[in-house]
Parts: structure tokens; C-alpha cells; sequence
């Protein structure tokens, strides 16, 4: 997936590549291309009927 943002004024574009998905649980993607490589995990937890905890991790 590509992604494009500013940060401190110049552009930043990125192409991610999808690492690990287990649906409801976690995202972990890591840059395929872009300025410097990074890897960030998402995850999600129940909180109680009707909210979800999303903790990122870069």
C-alpha cells in the first residue's frame, strides 16, 4: 500500500508491504520503499462490549 505524508514540511511517500495480519488482532507492515525503513505493529484488543484498545508500536 503507498502512503504519503508531511512531516516538518517536505513529503514523505512510502510503499508498505504487509508482514503479518491476523484479522482483529494485529497489522505489522514494513516499508517495501520509502526515506528510511521502518516497521510498525498494530494491535487490537476488546475493552468491554462495544470498545476496542488499538495499540501502535513503531
Amino acid at each position: 500500500m503507498d502512503f504519503v505524508a508531511r512531516f516538518l514540511g517536505p513529503r514523505l511517500a512510502y510503499t508498505y508491504e504487509v508482514v503479518d495480519l491476523v484479522p482483529e488482532e494485529r497489522l505489522v507492515i514494513c516499508t517495501a520503499q520509502g526515506p528510511f525503513p521502518m516497521e510498525t505493529t498494530d494491535t487490537w484488543e476488546p475493552v468491554d462490549p462495544g470498545r476496542t484498545r488499538m495499540i501502535l508500536r513503531k
